[in-house]
């Protein structure tokens, strides 16, 4: 990701006090401010940067490609030390004179403290926009259309020690400047605040890690330098824990869901009951726990999910210490949750099927709520044949998406809504591309018709791909280009986040199409995995059935988590 950042550059002069202070015929103490040779001796090799130059090393520590735009002239700042303390003068600045960076960028950072005419405003306007450029900046006059989220209504402020924006409806708000000597001006602080949270969002980071990554940065800094992400990311669960959002509970949770990947551990009894068919294991309660357990009790599992969809059987199973797993998911900070439709029936035309389980559904989640489950999760599955999926298929599973969702935002619980284009069959990915936005265009509008809080919902859909028995595969360059394509186009910016399920691809097809995804960022909302066989299938086969084995299986998903959090 290339950023470029246009700015004021200032060049600090150090002036170190070592006269007496002239005093007037009051008393008061003056500065003898006639800077000239003799008295000018510069006390750092390493100077306080701009705001513009914070920016940019910040940027370019968080892993991006920085071209740096300043003005022709260099504005002076007076530092005067006496040891104890420093005071700054600031010299009249001259203005930043717009100029085309070498390379067409993917975002200009346009810093507080640069002085634009209108007209280079402008000209940087049509620039971004001819180049469809992401242009973001913080103070300044008003560029008309040019809010990073997407809108007008993308907003943040910081004033005095904290920092806040609205994204997707919720208000983010944390202490970001920490409580240390100031060596930075105010303005350069909100740069290095700004260009944190907007690198750390360019990157593909959530809103909510955003805000923690921006947190750690800002208190890491140094006069010298800006730390690394690969050091603050050592700290992000700390850094997440101290960030505070200000929104529904329902928003808050899907925010947290969606902090990291999600594990699908909600294979239906009929699934379980194949699966293990194939290698001959027995099909009892008994071995369906040691089975999820390989995968719920994973010593490392905080690491890399932050949340898990059960089967409602598992939801009052025991882990290997006693707890049941929906406690033991909560205690670790997972979010648990569980799938609450009731699988698929035939409808209309050969080959089409709609999900039932509407009946009864709100006393169902009025349990699970009790029982410490936060979210769940409903699955329509539409299949291409001739004529199919048909626009009555479309709409009847869409609509009962939206009924599902408004009960359960009633119940207090975030709903995963998950309309799939079954990958076993035979098309184009052409023609996923057209089903898969008519199918998403008539669920947002069915969503907005039952008046469900898009920012306490989560879409989990598939990837964009040809299906599996068509003659020509996706390359994951295609997956890429095209999901992201279809998401900006018909995805609200108000939804939670968007989550992938693997449908049937292999571990390592489902990780490089999710790599290849991330690749077409920034995207609106968060992004993250929702995989289950993509997880779960090589720690299955190393299993076997045999509990002797629970090592050996748990290693091989946990080389999966870590493939896919990459």
């Amino acid at each position: 990701m290339r950023v470029c950042v246009v700015g004021q550059s200032v060049k600090d002069v150090y002036l170190q006090i070592t006269g007496d202070f002239l005093r007037d015929e009051n008393g008061i103490a003056h500065l003898d401010l006639a800077f000239d040779g003799s008295t000018k001796s510069l006390l750092r090799r390493t100077a306080a940067k701009s705001g513009s130059a914070v920016a940019a090393e910040v940027l370019y520590r968080i892993g991006h490609k920085v071209e740096y735009i300043d003005d022709v002239f260099l504005a002076h700042r007076y530092i005067l030390n006496n040891g104890e303390s420093s005071v700054i003068f600031a010299s009249s600045r001259e203005p930043v004179f717009w100029q085309p960076p070498r390379e067409v960028p993917n975002a200009i950072f346009i810093d507080d403290a640069s002085l634009l005419s209108r007209d280079d405003l402008k000209k940087i306007e049509k620039y971004a926009t001819t180049h469809n450029i992401i242009l973001c900046g913080y103070g300044g006059p008003r560029i008309s259309g040019a809010a990073l989220w997407g809108s007008d209504d993308g907003e943040l402020k910081l004033t005095q020690n904290r920092l806040a924006f609205h994204i997707n409806g919720i208000k983010y708000s944390t202490e970001l400047i920490c409580r240390k000597e100031r060596i930075l001006p105010e303005s350069a602080l909100r740069s290095l605040a700004f260009s944190a949270l907007i690198g750390t969002w360019l990157k593909g980071f959530s809103a909510l890690d955003a805000i923690a990554l921006t947190k750690g940065i800002v208190e890491r800094n140094t006069l010298t330098q800006a730390p690394r992400l690969a050091d603050v990311l050592a700290d992000l669960p700390t850094l997440r824990a101290a960030v505070r959002i200000e929104g529904s509970e329902l928003a808050q949770c899907a925010q947290n869901m969606l902090s990291l990947g999600i594990l699908a551990a909600d294979e239906s009894g009929g699934s379980i009951a194949k699966k293990f068919a194939a290698l001959k294991i027995p099909d009892d309660e008994q071995h369906r726990r040691d089975y999820r357990n390989i995968f719920l009790g994973l010593p490392e599992l905080a690491k890399y999910v932050s949340a898990v969809i059960l089967f409602d059987e598992t939801t009052t199973q025991l882990a290997d210490n006693g707890q049941n797993f929906t406690d033991l998911l909560n205690q670790q900070g997972i979010v648990a949750g569980v799938k609450v439709d009731q699988g698929l029936v035939d409808f209309g035309k050969k080959g089409e099927k709609q999900t039932e389980g509407l009946s009864g559904l709100p006393e169902r989640l009025a349990i699970y709520h009790e029982r410490g489950l936060r979210f769940a999760k409903w699955r329509s599955a539409f299949f291409v044949g001739d004529g199919t999926p048909s626009s009555r298929a479309i709409d009847e599973n869409c609509k009962a998406l939206a009924e599902y969702a408004r009960d359960c935002q009633n119940a207090g619980i975030v709903p995963i809504v998950e309309p799939e284009l079954v990958h076993d069959g035979n098309y184009s990915i052409d023609q996923c591309v057209k089903i898969t936005e008519m199918f998403l265009t008539k669920l947002f509008a069915h969503l907005a018709d039952h008046q469900v809080e898009l920012s306490g919902t989560i879409l989990k859909v598939n990837m964009v791909l040809a299906g599996k028995k068509f003659k020509k595969p996706s390359t994951a360059a295609e997956v890429g280009e095209a999901t992201a394509r279809v998401l900006k186009q018909v995805v609200p910016r108000e939804l939670a986040g968007v989550v992938f399920l693997s449908g049937g691809q292999s571990p390592e097809q489902a990780t490089a199409n999710l790599k290849a995804v991330w690749a077409n960022s920034p995207f609106m909302w968060p992004v993250t995995f929702s995989f289950a066989r993509a997880l779960q299938d090589p720690a299955f086969d190393a299993w076997k059935g045999n509990n002797q084995n629970l090592e050996k299986a748990r290693k091989a998903f946990l080389k999966r988590l870590i493939a896919n959090s990459r």
